[in-house]
């Protein structure tokens, strides 16, 4: 296993694995997604959209949006596809598409030039309408594995599919619905059975089925493109930011070890943009077909260098999975906080996370510090108590600690009902250290709050809120350093 091809907004790029080396191929084809190919060819099967996807915001931008087409060496296909991500060359001569903009999974003959097939998960036929209306699946990711095709659809906020037809009828069979969990991308199911995906919001890998991390990159980062050898994992990473700024973001790539989810490597790439795709070479993908690039050889020959250095990623990483004990009993539901060389979780001033403690018991346990003296009125962080969110920054009660100066904070109660926050005006602590150690404890319905090691207050949760406390405990913060206790 040694080369790999990147598809960013912007480039397509060869990866040298061992070096780090990193060759742009080509840059002047509109948005790039896709990568596949047939076996025995030297060359490539892309996507490629034609447009700027920042602009896709409403239902006039969808219409004009058909303007992406599928490129096979010299060969292309009409500009009839509408934001097409990832694509896959069958054992049978076509190229199965995400044509994501419609709604669809399009079904393409490149030998016979305007014919092709298409199927849905749902009636829906457009992928957003308006700006705030996302009416569509949000079809990304395409595999083939036994005479079915599993398609991925994170459908935005309304909690992700996995679709399963059978290839090459094309007949839906079932839809399976993977919860609350949104913003996945990439299906990869290994020999085992195993449903393997990018939890991309939370720049980690998740196991479908259990819903749980299999592999978690310590960085706030969003993870999209996935390849896999029969010992290590390739995964896509981009920054978190917004769709207009993903041309210009930096990209890179994360080399796991498929025996026990540990980080191997770590190569920063430059800034290409976000990226799409990631494919072996070299070597069989086993998230992708399983058969080597024959025009290895032709891509060489176009081969430049460009490495920069990734030793901070790969740190980070090496923090993250000395805590792994600690994060064994919590889920990140937000955000993707930085691991320090303290083992502090940082966030930026921009950046909320949350968490939430798997194990029900009676306790939340964790130190504190805000990491600057700036802003200090955006900075907060906050012992949630009963946390009822879905996977969202909604539905909780929380103790907030704010700075009150460089010196000293202080601590107010507010309440989310699911339409907006609250704050119990009546009951505020000041005089509090600016990072010091937090222990929240329910005994028989008092909630007893501690500041380094001292009770601080004691107050009855049912009095206050007229209702049992169901949810979950947790840490939510922004612009601030959180490290977990168990």
């Amino acid at each position: 296993m040694k080369y790999a091809l990147v598809a960013t907004t912007s480039h397509l790029i060869l990866v040298d694995l061992e070096s780090g080396r990193a060759t742009p191929i080509e840059s002047d084809r509109q948005e790039y997604y896709g990568i596949s190919w047939f076996e025995n060819e030297d060359h490539l099967v892309l996507s490629h959209s034609g447009i700027d996807n920042s602009n896709l915001i409403d239902i006039a931008s969808y219409a004009l949006s058909e303007q992406g087409w599928i490129s096979a060496g010299e060969i292309r296909s009409p500009a009839f596809l509408s934001a097409p991500h990832q694509i896959l060359c069958t054992p049978d001569g076509k190229v199965v598409c995400t044509n994501t903009g419609r709604n669809v999974i399009t079904t393409i003959d490149l030998s016979r030039p305007g014919f092709f097939h298409e199927i849905g998960l749902s009636s829906e036929r457009w992928d957003r309408l308006f700006p705030d209306v996302y009416s569509g699946d949000h079809l990304n990711s395409v595999f083939i594995k036994d005479q079915k095709l599993y398609v991925i659809a994170h459908r935005f906020n309304k909690g992700s599919w996995l679709g399963v037809l059978s290839y090459p009828n094309m007949q839906l069979l079932e839809i399976q619905n993977l919860g609350p969990r949104t913003g996945l991308h990439n299906i990869w199911i290994t020999d085992q059975g195993q449903k393997i995906s990018c939890d991309s919001n939370n720049g980690s890998l998740i196991d479908l089925d259990e819903k749980l991390p299999l592999w978690v990159s310590g960085a706030p980062i969003f993870t999209r493109g996935l390849a896999a050898h029969r010992n290590f994992i390739i995964v896509g990473e981009s920054q978190q930011t917004g769709r207009d700024l993903r041309r210009g973001s930096m990209s890179g790539l994360w080399i796991v070890d498929r025996n026990n989810w540990k980080t191997i490597d770590h190569i920063l790439l430059g800034h290409y943009g976000a990226v799409n795709e990631v494919r072996l070479l070299d070597v069989p993908d086993l998230a992708h077909h399983n058969v080597p690039f024959s025009g290895l050889g032709k891509l060489l020959e176009r081969e430049g260098i460009l490495i920069e250095g990734s030793r901070k990623r790969f740190d980070a990483y090496n923090r993250a999975y000395e805590k792994q004990a600690i994060w064994s009993n919590y889920e990140i539901i937000l955000g993707s906080p930085q691991v320090g060389d303290d083992g502090y979780l940082y966030t930026g001033i921009d950046q909320l996370s949350i968490v939430k403690k798997l194990q029900e018991d009676n306790h939340i346990s964790f130190n504190y510090c805000f990491s600057g003296e700036e802003n200090l009125n955006e900075r907060h962080i906050s012992a949630v108590l009963d946390y009822r969110g879905n996977d969202e920054d909604t539905n909780m009660t929380l103790l907030l600690i704010q700075p009150s100066s460089p010196s000293e904070s202080y601590l107010t109660i507010w309440k989310n009902d699911g339409a907006a926050w609250t704050r119990l005006t009546n009951f505020v602590n000041t005089g509090l250290p600016f990072s010091g150690h937090v222990k929240v404890e329910e005994v028989n319905r008092d909630i007893h709050v501690y500041i380094n090691g001292e009770k601080l207050t004691t107050f009855n949760y049912e009095e206050i809120f007229e209702q049992q406390r169901t949810g979950a405990f947790g840490v939510r913060w922004v612009g601030s350093g959180v490290k977990l206790i168990l």
